[in-house]
């Protein structure tokens, strides 16, 4: 398996993969390690990842994208749901 190989060639530490087909959830297994310094935890099924680096733009990007093309997010009303704070202090 991809994962698998993944890991013994020290690609990734672990993973989680949950597949659904038709809205049932099929299979849902952990692989690996979800921390391997300063020493080794399991990955677990409900393990949560953060979105950093490049995943921002490669996932989140197209996601907001949609939303908005589909009228279902406004940039202004989101940044002012999740800068409220700023605006009523500036």
């Amino acid at each position: 398996m991809m994962i698998q190989e993944a890991i013994k060639d020290q690609n990734i530490p672990g993973a989680v993969l949950s597949v659904v087909h038709k809205g049932i959830e099929v299979c849902h297994r952990a692989y690996g390690n979800q921390v391997v310094f300063p020493k080794e935890e399991q990955m677990e099924t409900n393990t949560r990842f953060d979105i950093a680096s490049l995943t921002k733009v490669t996932a989140m990007l197209p996601v907001t994208l949609l939303l908005v093309d589909e009228a279902d997010f406004s940039w202004i009303r989101a940044f002012e749901t999740f800068f409220q704070h700023f605006l009523t202090n500036v």
